[in-house]
């Protein structure tokens, strides 16, 4: 009977800690908490664990604890304002800093002015996203062109200059899903590539919503 009785306190001690709902703890981090500004273009986490925030009014990173804030106006760069931030490798993130794409070295803190770099690798016109895949392939929205460049190869890996499968609108996110690279445009479309040895394949599959 005992044992019964032990077997039923088990079964229901399983169900109510899988009923009960998990506890979530939030901390709201402000202006007040040392963040430049209130204004958050983009937040991302990077391969040490620290959060970085890109603002309206620099780049910041989060250590679980403090904030320290860092302007691209200081290294040369035309604004402050920073829309998106992604990372390279362990060193060097890639950001977009108004009109201009920088890369940021998180150990100096020093930001460098990343278009002449990209435009010596073939990337032409002006670049308004970029994306890093699994296998380190920078994958950069010009318009409605996209290249892709290896970090491993030191050069482009699309031989046609610019994948234009379709340029008829403009490229505004990627993301990476089942060893293939999704290309979302402003007009709903989306461009599924296919990879191959880390090399994305010449012709997407095309999905109109």
């Amino acid at each position: 009977m005992s044992r019964f009785v032990l077997l039923i306190f088990f079964v229901l001690a399983s169900l109510m800690s899988v009923a009960s709902p998990r506890q979530y703890s939030f901390k709201h981090i402000t202006m007040n908490m040392g963040l430049s500004h209130n204004q958050v273009n983009d937040i991302f986490r990077d391969s040490d664990g620290f959060m970085w925030f890109a603002t309206a009014w620099g780049l910041n990173r989060f250590d679980g604890y403090s904030i320290q804030t860092f302007f691209p106006k200081n290294d040369s760069l035309p604004t402050n304002y920073v829309d998106w931030i992604r990372e390279l490798d362990d060193d060097i993130m890639l950001l977009k800093s108004s009109s201009e794409i920088a890369f940021f070295d998180k150990k100096t803190g020093t930001f460098s002015n990343a278009k002449e770099f990209f435009a010596s690798k073939g990337v032409d016109g002006t670049i308004s996203q970029a994306f890093v895949d699994s296998s380190d392939n920078i994958w950069i929205a010009c318009g409605g062109v996209c290249y892709v460049y290896s970090q491993r190869e030191q050069k482009l890996v699309c031989s046609d200059n610019g994948m234009k499968a379709y340029d008829k609108s403009r490229i505004v996110s990627f993301a990476e899903s089942y060893g293939q690279v999704v290309l979302l445009y402003d007009d709903g479309t989306m461009l599924f590539y296919a990879m191959k040895n880390g090399v994305p394949q010449r012709t997407p599959r095309i999905v109109h919503t």
